[in-house]
């Protein structure tokens, strides 16, 4: 019996071991995740226009979900929409690269890439190396040999003509060190001159000078970014040599230093045909890319036209669709005699204008909004009521329904309620939440809502939740909302899988045994 015992206590601890092991591992495995190739999100401001409609211009915006280093965007243009630019697209936001030298095939000798040691080339040597580049099919390396100790080896760059880099604030590239070599980048400058073999040149300490310090790994791949502002423009102006000075180093053994990829920023796009291609210098979580696409003629045939973007957060990626792409609706308001689509018109914003709805497919639900001047726009068009169309959540004031959309429009039934900010028990459970509510049938009482922390109203560009009347459910505001379901946000939805793997795996080892 005390034996059984025993063996019970020992098996429940193993349980317990292998427990903490599965739930390491899970954060584990969340924590090291990465976003894949085609992450981010985009958008196009305003997303309707009318058909065949000359100087039309649109805003397109390219958010981040992870941090981007050395990273691209493209983006294809549809047929029959004019190709993209100098003439039409102009950047707005975010700093893109012009790439300096991918350095698959770096030229080595002078004009070119050049080692010194200050011992006359006894001990360094450059070469092209094709082993694992962080891109492409080379790169170049610098090597040190055995009992370096008396200088600082060098690896530079002597341009054939003078280059200028007035216009650029920054320069990036990739960098990686033998674990022989053990270099911080506090023991590495930046060095840019306006004569050969760095001349009189300034320097730049890539520990204080890079927007991101960078934890130089050994054999690893490190993304470097110099900000060039700290000196004068006029010592760039006429560059003719740069490259990277190392400290005294003294060794037991072979090093290399690696560098590929080196771009310089702010960039310009790159335009073939239909397609633009967006070099980004870096781009952090959440910030934007954008451009205006201006001064174009929209075609003719109303439809929807996607305007496909890609992306990958790195060199080393590959270029991938975004779930979802961006699309400008074009519609024709002629009457409908006249080949028009089917529409409702309101004044909604109190500027005096026509806004509209419009019957895109032809189904009696009117489930595109447009306001021409642009004054106001729908936050998020979703069936916010039970006739089984398309409905308008219409932000007036400009704040993006920051907080609550201003108004309701039932355009199919033709009627619109006020949106306001009211305390209510929307669940029954004895607490009030602030939720934005309004009347989804016209009666003049406000019935429905929208529950603030839903993923549109915090800005994730997805639906928002509905309560009460709107959302199928009873009317809490009649009875407290006894009858009616939610749906919380997110919680739902990011618990992860490997989770509820591990609660299974809980239940079944601590299910109790006999022995």
């Amino acid at each position: 019996m005390a034996h059984s015992k025993a063996l019970s206590k020992a098996i429940c601890l193993s349980k317990i071991c292998l427990l903490f092991i599965l739930i390491g591992f899970n954060f584990f495995c969340l924590a090291k995740a990465k976003a894949l190739d085609g992450s981010g999100s985009a958008s196009v401001n305003p997303d309707g226009a009318l058909v065949d409609t000359s100087a039309s211009s649109f805003s397109f915006t390219y958010t981040a979900q992870e941090d981007l280093e050395d990273a691209q965007v493209r983006v294809t243009f549809p047929d029959p929409w004019a190709d993209p630019s100098v003439s039409n697209i102009s950047m707005t936001s975010g700093l893109l690269a012009d790439i300096f030298d991918d350095l698959d095939s770096p030229t080595l000798g002078d004009p070119g890439w050049i080692d010194d040691d200050a011992l006359g080339g006894l001990l360094t040597s450059v070469s092209l190396n094709t082993s694992n580049p962080i891109e492409g099919t080379g790169n170049v390396r610098l090597s040190i040999s055995v009992g370096l100790g008396l200088g600082n080896p060098s690896l530079y760059y002597n341009a054939p003509s003078a280059m200028d880099w007035s216009n650029y604030t920054h320069i990036a590239f990739w960098i990686k060190q033998s674990s022989t070599l053990g270099l911080s980048t506090g023991d590495i400058t930046l060095q840019i001159a306006e004569a050969a073999d760095l001349s009189s040149a300034v320097s730049y300490t890539l520990d204080a000078n890079t927007m991101d310090i960078p934890l130089l790994e050994d054999n690893d791949w490190t993304y470097v970014v110099v900000d060039l502002t700290s000196q004068a423009e006029t010592t760039r102006d006429g560059v003719l040599s740069f490259g990277l000075v190392l400290g005294n180093v003294s060794l037991s053994a072979l090093a290399t230093l690696d560098v590929d990829h080196i771009v310089l920023g702010p960039g310009s796009p790159i335009f073939d045909n239909n397609q633009m291609t967006l070099n980004i210098l870096s781009l952090a979580t959440g910030e934007d890319l954008a451009f205006d696409y201006g001064e174009v003629t929209t075609p003719s045939t109303v439809g929807s036209y996607e305007f496909e973007f890609e992306s990958r957060p790195n060199v080393a990626g590959t270029l991938v669709s975004l779930g979802s792409s961006p699309s400008i609706e074009l519609l024709n308001l002629a009457e409908e005699s006249e080949g028009g689509q089917p529409r409702r018109e309101r004044e909604i914003d109190g500027d005096g204008e026509t806004e509209f709805a419009v019957d895109i497919l032809e189904d009696g639900c009117f489930s595109f909004y447009l306001d021409l001047d642009q004054s106001s726009e729908a936050c998020f068009s979703i069936q916010a009521n039970q006739d089984n169309c398309v409905d308008h959540f219409i932000d007036i004031d400009g704040d993006g329904c920051e907080v609550c959309p201003d108004v309701f429009w039932d355009a199919t039934n033709d009627f619109v309620s006020t949106v306001t900010l009211t305390n209510l028990d929307s669940n029954g459970d004895g607490t009030e939440e602030e939720v934005c509510a309004y009347d989804s049938d016209g009666d003049g009482e406000e019935d429905s809502f929208l529950l603030i922390g839903s993923t549109v109203i915090d800005g994730q560009g997805e639906e928002p939740t509905i309560g009460g009347q709107g959302g199928g459910g009873s009317n809490p505001f009649v009875n407290g909302g006894g009858g009616c379901t939610l749906v919380y946000g997110e919680s739902q939805k990011s618990f992860p899988l490997a989770s509820y793997l591990i609660l299974i795996t809980v239940f079944l080892m601590l299910k109790p045994r006999r022995f």
